[in-house]
């Protein structure tokens, strides 16, 4: 590939790096990834749609919720069609 990766990078096991792609100086990607745009800033990086890993840690957590909104907006439904 084409991809250009700076010093101090680590990457995990079953990353997948996009050809021309960027990787700065300090990146950490984790496990599992898929850089398929530049990473710029030092920092951990994951998720297959690669992300700050915090924001992905996020993102994940945010799908165990979906089931209770769901369950809560088909309350609120009920509700106010009772009304």
């Amino acid at each position: 590939g084409s991809a250009t990766i700076g010093e101090d990078v680590v990457i995990a096991g079953d990353v997948a790096v996009s050809d021309h792609v960027t990787i700065a100086r300090g990146v950490i990607v984790t496990g599992g990834a898929g850089v398929h745009t530049n990473l710029t800033e030092p920092g951990m990086y994951g998720g297959p749609l690669v992300m700050k890993h915090r924001d992905y840690l996020k993102f994940m957590l945010s799908g165990r919720r979906l089931d209770k909104l769901e369950t809560k907006i088909k309350e609120l439904e009920q509700r106010t069609t009772r009304s």
